[in-house]
């Protein structure tokens, strides 16, 4: 797709978003999980887990209806990080699902701690323009704990998920589908170690922070030789 108004060259290259983890002692990591503790959410729950803004972007009133229809397993945990303008009104229909955990807004050792013993990462995102170009840096966070993305969009993640078979998908908006994939990632041992190392193996060949940066580096270096270049052939041809 041209966003350009100019056709590509060979100096064009895309390079993903990423980042070095935060560092997160001991002490931090203890008292992240007797916090996730408190609100239920252990290593004996099957977790899943997302972060992110409450808006328009994202679809949780499926997720809250799929979560509906899951209560009666009482081992499922869908924790929902963040806040939003609509955190409030998800919040209230939360209030009836026992499977649904909303802790607000968390810090880095309460995310990094909740993706250890989670079991997926949540996509939810609606088929927006914006939501089908990109794969969000909160999946890429998904992808480095090994945790299999439950998505429920086409576009850039979709297909992410179905060329690297590191996820499973539902259609948007139907709660149903949403269900059945928490419970085949949370049920199945052997499909969900399947689907964690090949979302572990696609981190460290495509959004390894050392390996973008280093790449990233080389492709400056490269653009900057040539544009050497072309100033001395411009400046000799002056001449």
């Amino acid at each position: 797709m041209v966003q350009a108004s100019r056709e590509r060259t060979p100096l064009d290259a895309a390079f993903p978003l990423t980042k070095f983890p935060v560092t997160v002692s001991e002490e931090q990591r203890t008292e992240a999980m007797a916090a996730l503790h408190r609100l239920g959410v252990t290593r004996e729950t099957r977790n899943i887990c997302y972060f992110g803004s409450f808006t328009s972007m994202v679809d949780m009133d499926t997720v809250v209806e799929a979560a509906r229809q899951l209560d009666g397993r009482g081992d499922i945990r869908i924790v929902l990080c963040g806040g939003g303008d609509d955190f409030d009104r998800i919040s209230r229909l939360a209030q009836a699902v026992d499977s649904l955990v909303l802790p607000g807004y968390v810090d880095a050792a309460t995310m990094e701690a909740l993706m250890e013993i989670s079991v997926a990462g949540l996509a939810p995102y609606r088929a927006r323009l914006d939501s089908l170009l990109a794969v969000s840096n909160k999946v890429i966070e998904y992808l480095s704990f090994g945790l299999p993305v439950i998505a429920g969009i086409g576009g850039a993640l979709g297909e992410l998920v179905d060329s690297h078979a590191c996820g499973v998908r539902y259609r948007g908006g139907d709660a149903d589908e949403l269900a059945r994939a928490i419970s085949l990632v949370s049920g199945s041992d052997a499909r969900r170690s399947e689907l964690s190392r090949n979302a572990r193996s696609l981190y460290q060949a495509r959004y390894d922070p050392s390996m973008v940066y280093g790449r990233f580096a080389d492709h400056v270096e490269r653009v900057a030789q040539l544009g050497e270049q072309r100033a001395v052939g411009h400046a000799s041809a002056q001449g």
